[in-house]
């Protein structure tokens, strides 16, 4: 079975100013579009999750008694190509 959850960042440039002092914040407002600034957000948010899910899940799951394989993986759909991030 799977679950799939889909994120659209509404604030991405809101981000990038908040995050200005990092490489990407100072990448993003140079160089690429605004396309190019959401997709790198919504990667970053998306990056967290499935980093919040690896370490939290397992976790919670085996203290339910549940043993299980889970995978996870980031699907770009702008490109139609997958970022595995197990």
């Amino acid at each position: 079975m799977e679950i799939k959850i889909k994120v659209q960042v509404k604030n991405a440039d809101e981000i990038l100013k908040v995050h200005k002092g990092g490489i990407l914040g100072f990448f993003a407002d140079v160089v690429l579009s605004k396309d190019k600034k959401q997709e790198k957000v919504e990667k970053a948010v998306c990056e967290q999750i499935v980093h919040h899910l690896k370490t939290e899940m397992p976790r919670r799951l085996e203290e339910e008694q549940v043993k299980t394989n889970l995978e996870f993986e980031i699907v770009n759909n702008n490109d139609s190509y997958d970022v595995k991030a197990i």
